[in-house]
């Protein structure tokens, strides 16, 4: 999906990151025992999930459009976000009772929660490798793209 010749989905992808992010840092706060745990980590988790359905959704779409020479790095990109999605999906799990945070998750919590920065950081450096290293999404060297397009 593109807006005026630019694709959507690294737009869209700052908001799981960021969420998802602060939800494993106050997770990692509350661990060290630097504060209690609170609810915002929850909401955390539930914004981050929720939020990464149109990030990939969207890159679902500039998939379908890349280049052969470089369908390999994205295949590692989406498994290793599609796994720190579904283990973000554990850690607000296991961390809620009739859609409400429990005040004590367990430790499974934060294994859950931990494992899926790991791979979110890591996620994050090959979407940045696709970009930079290799130009997924530039219009430079795509000529089936226009500056007049309005969605693709």
């Amino acid at each position: 999906m593109r807006i005026a010749g630019h694709p959507v989905h690294p737009a869209l992808v700052h908001f799981p990151v960021a969420f998802w992010s602060l939800a494993s840092i106050l997770d990692g706060l509350v661990i060290t025992g630097v504060m209690h745990e609170t609810p915002l980590a929850w909401y955390c988790h539930v914004l981050g999930s929720v939020m990464a359905v149109p990030a990939l959704f969207t890159g679902w779409l500039e998939f379908a459009r890349l280049e052969q020479r470089i369908v390999a790095p994205a295949m590692r990109h989406m498994m290793l976000m599609g796994s720190a999605w579904i283990c973000y999906l554990a850690a607000l799990f296991t961390r809620t009772v009739h859609l409400v945070p429990i005040q004590a998750p367990g430790g499974i919590t934060y294994f859950f929660s931990a494992i899926g920065f790991l791979l979110l950081m890591w996620g994050g450096w090959q979407g940045g490798e696709l970009v930079y290293r290799h130009g997924a999404g530039s219009m430079i060297d795509s000529s089936h793209d226009d500056a007049s397009s309005t969605t693709r």
